[in-house]
């Protein structure tokens, strides 16, 4: 027998994923509210506290 492990996400786990991408390819979290459509602030609060996904954990390296 064969598990399969399903992780699903809700919509704030996918808008937070989504935004440490934003920062992570654009550099700043300015560029990234305006390539999100969001303003600075709302980023930030986003961004806030967060971790990097557990597929980056081991990342020893900045973003920017």
């Amino acid at each position: 027998m064969v598990r399969v492990n399903v992780v699903a996400f809700g919509d704030a786990s996918l808008t937070a994923l989504r935004v440490f991408r934003e920062v992570a390819e654009r550099g700043t979290l300015t560029a990234a509210a305006t390539a999100l459509g969001y303003t600075q602030s709302a980023v930030s609060r986003r961004w806030s506290g967060r971790r990097a996904p557990r597929c980056c954990s081991g990342a020893t390296t900045g973003f920017g």
